[in-house]
Order: structure tokens, then sequence, then C-alpha cells
């Protein structure tokens, strides 16, 4: 008789462990599906061709993948849907809540500069936000990717939310040095503004995710030089920003930076570090932050009062501004 309850226990067993490999081969497969996904974004971000025929389909195209962004991002689920939990993932790159609110200057930014371009009777500037099109677009599309693996049947896979985030950044890269030649306030404001916060951010929000991962996979040396190595990462990438003209991109870095420096870190890897090394490091964040806030307000008083106004004159005589980046040759191409 004990045989015989033995049995259907082994089969019960064996048919659990048959499901869960399943799962796990699906899940494989998703995050597969998800990586191929990434790489096809940052194809039609670069791909001068592809960005060249679309052209004429620009608008309605961002518009539709600007909205799915939005209603995708509003879904519930994600790990961040519940503060405390997002709160609490281990990390020593811990952002205050505070810092959150940029997400909503973001959206509200970009919401705003499509109705600037939906309104926009300029050829010169429709043409401009065309060349900016499908790179932007490319990033909506690995936003709306981050929305699908920062939940928790990908919460063992954080490495995977991390490349759809940098993935974000890869693709608006391309799309401000395009629309960088815009020179309007208007156009400032409304476009240029918001994407490049919108850039910096995801930037930022790349290194906060993986050290996320690094926080529940790896021990407190392991965590403390990833921390580290990405804090560098930000200052340079902030400073890079700068020297590209994109100095919105470069503050919304500064602010995650002084996020993080005022946050409050947690899991294991704090405990074992101790209070010291965890103050030490939250000042290097303030540092960085602040060497960045110097360098943006260095190029903002080094620019030549009169190049704004070259710069529109070429626009005018329809000369389009050469981009400092091999990957990209000219606005107008």
């Amino acid at each position: 008789a004990q045989l015989g309850n033995q049995q259907p226990l082994a089969r019960h067993h064996f048919i659990g462990f048959l499901h869960q490999g399943q799962m796990e081969a699906l899940r494989f497969c998703l995050a597969l599906l998800f990586v191929g996904c990434a790489v096809d974004c940052l194809y039609v971000a670069y791909d001068h061709v592809k960005q060249r025929r679309s052209n004429s389909r620009w608008f309605g195209t961002s518009a539709l993948v600007f909205f799915l962004n939005v209603v995708v991002v509003s879904l519930p689920g994600r790990m961040d849907s519940d503060p405390k939990n997002a709160l609490s993932m281990p990390t020593l790159l811990a952002p205050a809540p505070w810092a959150f609110i940029i997400w909503a200057v973001i959206y509200i930014g970009e919401l705003m500069g499509l109705v600037r371009q939906a309104c926009c009777t300029d050829s010169s500037n429709n043409k401009r936000f065309a060349a900016a099109a499908s790179a932007w677009n490319a990033a909506n599309v690995a936003q709306i990717l981050w929305c699908c693996t920062f939940r928790p049947w990908a919460q063992d896979m954080l490495w995977l939310s991390a490349m759809m985030l940098g993935t974000i950044a890869a693709c608006l890269f391309p799309a401000q040095l395009k629309a960088r030649s815009l020179t309007s306030a208007t156009d400032y404001w409304t476009v240029v503004f918001p994407r490049s916060l919108h850039l910096g951010w995801a930037t930022a929000a790349t290194l906060v995710n993986l050290n996320s991962y690094v926080g529940a996979s790896f021990g407190p040396l392991t965590a403390l030089v990833v921390a580290l190595l990405s804090v560098a990462v930000a200052l340079d990438a902030g400073t890079f920003f700068v020297s590209c003209g994109l100095n919105s991109a470069a503050g919304a870095v500064a602010w995650a930076l002084c996020a993080c420096g005022t946050g409050r870190p947690s899991g294991p890897n704090v405990e074992a570090l101790g209070p010291a090394m965890i103050k030490s490091l939250q000042w290097i964040e303030l540092s960085a932050a602040l060497w960045i806030c110097l360098a943006i307000l260095k190029s903002v008083c080094a620019r030549s009062p009169s190049e704004a106004s070259v710069i529109h004159a070429k626009q005018e005589k329809g000369e389009d501004e050469a981009l400092a980046h091999p990957l990209l040759g000219h606005v107008g191409a």
C-alpha cells in the first residue's frame, strides 16, 4: 500500500518537473524574442536608407507608436507599479522617489511635441522632424519592450530589462542629433527638450537596472565595483552629451545621479558594505552630478552669441548643419 501511494506522488513530482522545464524554456524563448526585437529597433534607428523611405508617412507612425507606448506604460503589473516593491529591490544605486517626476515632464513634453509637429507648416522643419522620426519611433517601441520585460516573469533576468532601457537610449541618441538643428524656442521646448530628457534618463535608468541585477545576483564586492563603474559611465555619458550639444540629456543624467546620491540603497550587500562605504558611494554620485552640471554651465557660457543666428541663417538658405557623429551623416540625408 505504501508503494502504491509513492507511485502517484512520484508521478506528480515528475509532471511538476516537466511543467517547470516547459515554463523555463518558454521564458528563455521570450527573452530571445525581446533581444531580437531590440536589435531590430537599433537597426531601424541607425539605418539611413530605411529612414529616407519612411519619411512620407513619418508623422502617422510617430503618433501611433507614441500612443501605443503611453497605453502600455499605463498598464499595471510592472515591478515598479508597487512603490514599496521598487524601493526594496537589492541595489547600491537606488534613486530617491522624487526623481521619477521626470517621467511626467517627458511624456507631457513629447505629447506637446507631437502637437507641434502636427501643426507645423514649415517644410524645412518638417524635413528635420522626418529625419529624426525613425529613430524616435524605434525608441518608443523599445520603451514598450521594456514595459513587457520589467515584470515578475523576468524578475531573475533583470539584465533583459536593462538591455531594453539601453536600447531606448541608443535609439534616442541619433534622433536627438538630428533634431538638435531645430533652433526656434517652440521647437526646442516641445521636441528637443523632452526627448533629450528621455535620452538622459533612459541612459541613467539602464545603469540603475543593471545594478539591480548585480545586487540580486552577486556579492558585495562585485556590486560595489559595478556601482562605481556605473557612476563613471554616467559621468562620461553626461559630459559626452554636453559635447554633442545635448545639454538637457546631460542634465537628466545629473538629475539621476543626484537622486541616487540621496536615495536609500537596500539589500544584503548594503549591510555587508556598511554605512560608511554606502555614504562614500553617495558622495561620489553627488560629485559626479555636480561635475556634469559644471560642464553644462561651461558649455552654455562658452557658446558664441552669434552661433544660433548663423545656424538659423543656414537653415533659411536650405543648408543642413553637419552632425558631429560618424554614424549619422547630415541632417537632411
